[in-house]
């Protein structure tokens, strides 16, 4: 691909500088140029190429004023692909301002050390359209003014577009939070109405819980009242059978001693009524056997002593206490 890079060649061509105090010719610049025309130059060491430009740097030093100004400088950059060390720079608008002849030269740099070339001169040709005129000051300072204006109103547009474009990102960011917000909201939300809801469900079994309760108490109330009364009941019956044991005990008592008193006792024939003699005849007129004592005493012993022994007495049934009970109650 073209380019101009040997066209903007102030010199022609690159300035070649085998020695510090190699001969520099004067170049000729014109006060129109914006970056326009460059100066480059080529460095050997007594004629032999330098193939590296490791540690050296170049600028191109300029004064408008010399002996007036303190002058400036350009940093020069290193050219790629060059058989020797090259640099190239373009003669800076700063030193086209002024019209006429401004002092040049080249500043080489390596390793903390600096070494200037000779001086040269650039000789400044007023431009064709002619900034420096008077008529044209006014002119000139409403273009740079629009310029201002314009860089002014472009920087003060880019501020906006980033301003708008954090804000933008501020928006993203807070409609992002509030998403996130929201569904935690959400699940706040389903968490407490979950929450409510097995609240109410053990409020409910609580009341539950509290009225079967109250139901228990008052049903083991009744059934210990219940109780209470069978219990006073069944003492009743108790020291009721118990009476009545006693009174059977008595009886039997009595009994084993009419038993005792029957079976001892002797009656003599003598001693009978006329009219239960008569009977004893009719009777054994009859053919009824009358037992001797002999006979009496031994059905005594076999029959009757066992039952009314001591030791034949068995303890009374259920059935015997309620008998007595019923006979005790009439």
């Amino acid at each position: 691909m073209a380019t101009l890079d040997s066209f903007r060649e102030a010199a022609g061509e690159p300035i070649r500088l085998d020695l510090a105090n190699g001969y520099i010719a004067d170049v000729r610049l014109n006060s129109g140029d914006i970056n326009g025309r460059t100066i480059t130059v080529e460095l050997t060491d007594n004629g032999t190429p330098i193939t590296t430009t490791t540690g050296i740097t170049a600028a191109l030093a300029y004064n408008t004023s010399p002996g007036g100004d303190l002058g400036d400088r350009v940093t020069m950059t290193a050219v790629g692909g060059a058989a020797t060390a090259t640099f190239r720079a373009a003669v800076p608008r700063k030193a086209l301002l002024k019209p006429g002849r401004i002092l040049l030269g080249i500043e080489i740099s390596k390793d903390g050390d600096k070494t200037c070339s000779r001086n040269f001169y650039g000789l400044v040709e007023r431009a064709v359209f002619d900034a420096t005129s008077p008529d044209v000051d006014d002119k000139l300072g409403r273009i740079e003014q629009l310029i201002l204006d314009a860089e002014k109103a472009t920087g003060s547009a880019n501020t906006a577009a980033g301003k708008a474009t954090t804000a933008a990102n501020a928006a993203n960011t807070a409609a992002s939070a509030a998403d996130t917000a929201t569904g935690k909201a959400n699940t706040a939300t389903t968490a407490a109405n979950t929450a409510a809801n097995a609240a109410n469900t053990a409020a409910t079994k609580a009341n539950n819980a509290a009225s079967s309760a109250t139901t228990a108490a008052s049903n083991a109330n009744d059934k210990a009242t219940t109780a209470q009364t069978a219990a006073n009941a069944a003492n009743t019956a108790a020291g009721k059978a118990n009476d009545a044991a006693a009174k059977a005990t008595s009886a039997a008592g009595d009994a084993r001693d009419a038993a005792e008193a029957a079976r001892t006792s002797v009656i003599e024939y003598a001693q009978l009524s006329e009219d239960c003699k008569a009977k004893i005849a009719a009777s054994a007129a009859a053919g009824v056997a009358f037992a001797t004592q002999d006979e009496i005493d031994a059905q005594y012993e076999t029959v009757i002593e066992p039952v009314l022994g001591g030791d034949a007495n068995t303890p009374l049934t259920q059935d015997d206490i309620d008998w007595a009970l019923s006979i005790i109650n009439q």
